[in-house]
């Protein structure tokens, strides 16, 4: 993390993050095939590279809170604190104005496309649906996961405001947990 410049951490992220499986795993959903569209037009590429940005800047903020009691240096916001010296807050109001221009590059890439020679084809119109479907789903379920909020939060939706950073299960404790409960004597 240390020599990590900001575009090649998404770059790794793309790959680390499942971004280029929730690409793929979106034609096998939709039953189309996006190989040659891709290489046909430098658009579709900027929307699917958005899409899949999306899932690693709006996780970051949110995983944070969860990484930094395991000690976890693989996001974002540690990486931006580094770069440019930047408080915690700093960071995320950063990481904020980050996702906002990532999905307006969705947003114009998208138009880019349909104004173009692909515009009609009704495979890729779906695949673009579906890739801001991605981008928004993806943004939806850290507002709302207790994955990121804790047990008690209760799917109430978060966007904003002030949290207090404690520690959160890991997964590994989460799981641990649930098998003693399965093998404790009844």
């Amino acid at each position: 993390m240390d020599s990590l410049s900001f575009e090649r951490y998404l770059e790794l992220r793309r790959v680390d993050n499942y971004g280029e499986w929730a690409a793929m795993m979106t034609e096998y959903a939709i039953d189309v095939d996006m190989t040659d569209a891709l290489a046909a037009d430098e658009s579709l590429v900027a929307v699917r590279t958005a899409a899949i940005d999306s899932i690693t800047l709006v996780n970051d903020p949110y995983s944070f809170r969860k990484e930094i009691y395991i000690a976890d240096s693989v996001n974002s916001v540690w990486l931006l604190m580094h770069l440019e010296g930047l408080t915690l807050q700093g960071a995320l109001d950063k990481l904020a104005v980050l996702v906002s221009d990532n999905e307006r590059r969705l947003i114009a890439a998208r138009d880019r496309v349909l104004a173009g020679p692909l515009g009609n084809d009704s495979d890729v119109r779906d695949y673009l649906t579906e890739l801001e479907h991605l981008a928004s789903g993806n943004a939806e379920f850290h507002a709302i996961s207790t994955r990121y909020h804790g047990k008690d939060f209760k799917g109430k939706r978060f966007i904003s405001g002030e949290v207090t950073i404690i520690p959160l299960p890991s997964t590994d404790e989460v799981a641990a947990a649930d098998i003693a409960q399965m093998r404790a004597p009844d």
